[in-house]
C-alpha cells in the first residue's frame, strides 16, 4: 500500500512517523507484526497513504473541480 509514494515524499513520511510514533512505511509495506489488521494501525496507515496520494495528485494532475469520498460511519 503506497509503495511508490513513500520514497517520493520522504518529508511527509517523516512527519507522519513522528506523529504516529512508528514507521508508517514499514507498517504499510512489511507489516511484520501483523498490525494492519488492527483498526488503531489500519486507519492511520490508510490516512497516510491517502495523504501521499493527494500530494502526488497535486503535483501530477490538473486541479479538480470537486471530490467525493466515503465514511465508515457508525
Amino acid at each position: 500500500m503506497g509503495r511508490s509514494l513513500f520514497a517520493r515524499f520522504p518529508d511527509l513520511r517523516r512527519r507522519a512517523d513522528r506523529v504516529l510514533g512508528y514507521p508508517s512505511e514499514e507498517l504499510c509495506l512489511e507489516n511484520s507484526e501483523r498490525r494492519l489488521s488492527e483498526t488503531a494501525y489500519a486507519q492511520p496507515a490508510i490516512y497516510v497513504v491517502n495523504a501521499l496520494h493527494w500530494s502526488a495528485a497535486q503535483e501530477d494532475l490538473p486541479a479538480a473541480d470537486s471530490f467525493a469520498g466515503h465514511s465508515l460511519g457508525v
